[in-house]
């Protein structure tokens, strides 16, 4: 006779000692957590689904609370992987069923979407339950505009950042709109106790100003921290090194369209070469440090490098 673990999904001997050595293995510690977890999941899962059928005021559901759980770890699973719920069709469809049992349509899966949503917002709001908080906010054109809105905070010495908010907006916010934001966002969507915000992080725009002058008032412990990169990139753009600022273009150039040069690069240096981009305006720094990186090593490089470029020259001279 043999014992099945249920955990590792296999057979064992009836012997003492190595069912001890097999419950003290780090394999089977870690299978039996997976398993606790999945069924805290599966729990929160179905109070989800029955805070979501009491808002819509659902009655007389036909099926069962665990096949709507399993839909449910279905659809998370397909949103987590970034999977579109309309791929569920063909043999991806007749595959799934293989081990679940029936999947049903596309509709139905995406009715569970809202679910999905009060099970993510009751993870947060159990994660940083009486946690001291750091609110980070600011919008990026889109259309109009996004407004992102994260959370930050320290557990045992490791930051976690979360993003708690993503609005797409028809116009742009004023300093009022921006407290208004952030105070419902705290308060009504995180059910955050005010005295736990300690710091707002922004960039320096002037409706940023204007809101910190309400948010101080109504957070009380909060302190206004501006962003510091964004000071210290505003001083680097004043530096005068018009040489560092022509080899940093024509370095740049000398990748940006050459999948063959990129390729050079890290068979040379063994990693990826930095890339520029106009809308991240730290890349600046990062391309150049990597080539402080590897300064003493960039004339070889250029040496062996296998092209013609008219871009290569103006390096060379430069340098």
């Amino acid at each position: 006779s043999l014992l099945y673990c249920i955990y590792c999904k296999h057979n064992i001997s009836l012997k003492k000692r190595v069912i001890e050595r097999h419950i003290e293995s780090k394999r089977h510690q870690k299978r039996e957590k997976q398993r606790a977890d999945k069924e805290i999941s599966s729990d929160k899962a179905a109070k989800a689904i029955e805070k979501y059928d009491t808002q819509l005021q659902i009655v007389g559901k036909t099926v069962s609370i665990q096949e709507r759980v399993q839909r449910f770890e279905l659809v998370e699973a397909l949103l987590e992987s970034g999977i579109p719920l309309n791929k569920i069709q063909g043999k991806f469809k007749v595959l799934l069923e293989k081990s679940s049992g029936f999947v049903p349509e596309r509709s139905t899966l995406s009715s569970l979407i809202p679910a999905v949503r009060i099970k993510e917002m009751d993870t947060l709001k159990d994660e940083i339950r009486g946690k001291q908080l750091s609110v980070i906010f600011d919008g990026t054109t889109h259309v109009t505009e996004a407004y992102a809105v994260v959370v930050r905070y320290n557990d045992q010495w490791t930051i976690h950042q979360r993003l708690v908010r993503l609005s797409l907006l028809a116009n742009p916010l004023t300093g009022d709109d921006v407290a208004s934001l952030m105070t419902g966002v705290i308060c009504s969507h995180l059910s955050v106790d005010p005295t736990q915000i300690v710091g707002f992080v922004h960039d320096r725009a002037s409706v940023n100003d204007v809101a910190m002058n309400t948010l101080r008032v109504v957070f009380g412990n909060s302190l206004d921290i501006p962003c510091l990169s964004h000071g210290l990139d505003n001083v680097g753009e004043r530096f005068d090194v018009p040489e560092l600022r022509e080899l940093l273009k024509l370095w740049i150039q000398l990748f940006s369209h050459s999948t063959k040069a990129k390729l050079q690069f890290r068979t040379f240096f063994k990693e990826a070469v930095r890339s520029h981009s106009a809308t991240r305006w730290w890349s600046w720094y990062e391309v150049l440090s990597q080539v402080n990186k590897h300064w003493i090593r960039v004339p070889g490089f250029l040496a062996a490098f296998d092209a013609s470029e008219v871009t290569l020259v103006k390096i060379v001279q430069i340098l």
